[in-house]
């Protein structure tokens, strides 16, 4: 089951009891995309249309079948290491696996996060 067993490239709708600091949008689920998976938390980049003037980000088109209904960024700000005990519960929903080129793009932008010294951001 997907829920329970995020890969990367996978994207979820994450409540806000996945992030240790909230969410700017209150009580509503925010898109996520594991860039990496550790044995007790999936590491995501979260989604936004309106990407703050600092961040790094990554071009993502819209795409309704896995919930995405807007053209958006993956950006490197607000970051989550959601914890194993979200997996498969209601605050951490799977919504789709992203398209082979928006993976591999998102991949390299992870590594690339990496070698500027951006990750948890």
């Amino acid at each position: 089951m997907p829920d329970a067993d995020p890969q990367p490239a996978d994207v979820y709708k994450a409540s806000p009891a996945t992030s240790i600091d909230g969410d700017a949008h209150g009580d509503r689920y925010r898109p996520v995309a594991v860039v990496e998976r550790l044995p007790r938390t999936a590491t995501c980049l979260t989604r936004t249309t309106h990407p703050e003037s600092r961040a790094e980000t990554l071009e993502s088109e819209k795409n309704v079948e896995i919930g995405l209904t807007e053209d958006g960024w993956w950006t490197n700000r607000h970051q989550r290491s959601v914890p194993r005990r979200f997996w498969g519960t209601k605050d951490f929903v799977y919504s789709g696996r992203l398209p082979e080129s928006e993976a591999a793009a998102l991949a390299r932008f992870w590594e690339l996060l990496g070698m500027l010294g951006r990750r948890n951001a």
